[in-house]
């Protein structure tokens, strides 16, 4: 129960955020946006509907859709945030304060805001509706990354308006839909835990002061792989380890302290699972 008023409360806080976005940056400047918003938009040249009637029917298809591929919590959620979402609009528009700003500007920060409210609504099992929920319901079934899909979806809306606004609005709708993608991608990985970190790969002949040397300073684990070179065939030994984008530089100090000519590899990994990284403890 407690979890569950938890989820309600971080769902209406989500809308809020959102709504701060859209309030302050995204209609007074007029930024082409994605959405079910910017599809009713592009339809009004094509069919003699309002707006306001084709959100709404959409907004009840899509509904309707979500319940029917993602369950009866996120529905109850997704009612919850459908809810919340007008009165936060009208809390927002009463306590910000009104300041003028560059279009850009508008576009960037509306884009944040939107995605830090809709990564808040996703991660407590809702969404904000509309056109959030075809990419949820494409990452349960083919585990693809929701953030992306969102882009995509709304970036194809926005592109659609090259022909009836011009290509300066749509040029500052993409970078909205990037950095609300952006938002939803970034503040999603840090309630995941998925952090972004170093994948380091070293060859060394001194692995074993280096290995211990990163146990005791970075207190991290380690793994020793062993290989062998592809031109002398010589036996090798290669030291892996995953560390947190802070630590990073604190390995490379120490493998440079016992061999300068040291081989390393660096990846960069933004999903890690297990000790040190998903739970507590050392990998």
């Amino acid at each position: 129960m407690l979890k569950k008023i938890k989820n309600i409360l971080c769902i209406i806080l989500g809308c809020f955020v959102l709504a701060v976005g859209v309030e302050s940056f995204i209609l007074p400047y007029n930024i082409l946006s994605g959405g079910v918003a910017g599809i009713a938009v592009l339809l009004k040249p094509f069919i003699p509907i309002s707006e306001e009637t084709v959100v709404v029917v959409l907004n009840i298809l899509l509904f309707a859709l979500g319940t029917a591929f993602l369950g009866r919590e996120f529905a109850i959620n997704t009612v919850v945030a459908t809810a919340a979402y007008p009165i936060c609009l009208v809390v927002a528009e009463k306590i910000i304060p009104s300041f003028e700003v560059e279009p850009l500007i508008a576009a960037i920060y509306g884009g944040l805001l939107g995605g830090i409210g809709t990564a808040i609504c996703i991660h407590n099992g809702g969404s904000t509706g509309g056109m959030d929920i075809p990419p949820l319901i494409i990452e349960k079934y083919f585990n693809f990354d929701v953030s992306k899909e969102i882009m995509v979806c709304d970036a194809l809306t926005v592109s659609c308006g090259l022909w009836i606004y011009g290509i300066e609005p749509v040029l500052i709708g993409l970078i909205c839909v990037f950095l609300y993608s952006f938002g939803v991608e970034k503040f999603m990985s840090l309630y995941d835990g998925r952090l972004a970190s170093k994948r380091i790969e070293i060859i060394s002949d001194h692995y074993d002061e280096i290995i211990s040397d990163i146990h005791i300073t970075v207190d991290r684990g380690t793994t020793l792989l062993d290989a062998s070179g592809g031109y002398t065939y010589k036996p090798k030994k290669v030291i892996l380890c995953v560390v947190p984008e802070k630590d990073y530089q604190k390995v490379i100090d120490i493998v440079n302290k016992y061999d300068k000519s040291a081989f390393i590899i660096v990846s960069q990994t933004y999903d890690v699972h297990g000790e040190g990284f998903t739970f507590e403890g050392r990998l």
